[in-house]
């Protein structure tokens, strides 16, 4: 993919189309992922109303990307959200 993110940075999954809509959360976390190049990592921070993202979403990630990417859950935000640090390997 052209154009990929040279940088770390975050993708806000916390907007209101998000609140408990795990499917788009996945598909947009997905997408952010393809978007970062390799030795670079993207935060994913997903709303709160989805939980821990070991209850939907790491999983998903770890099938779809294999050993490419390491994952590392960073925090709960004040807000509520959740962080997982996703770097391309």
């Amino acid at each position: 993919m052209a154009n990929k993110k040279l940088h770390d940075w975050s993708e806000n999954l916390e907007a209101p189309e998000y609140e408990n809509n795990k499917e788009l959360t996945i598909e947009d976390a997905i997408k952010a992922i393809n978007e970062t190049s390799s030795n670079y990592s993207v935060n994913l921070v997903t709303h709160e109303s989805l939980g821990h993202p070991d209850t939907y979403l790491i999983n998903v990630l770890e099938e779809t990307f294999k050993d490419t990417v390491s994952m590392k859950y960073v925090a709960q935000c004040g807000c509520g959200g959740h962080v997982l640090k996703v770097t391309i390997l």
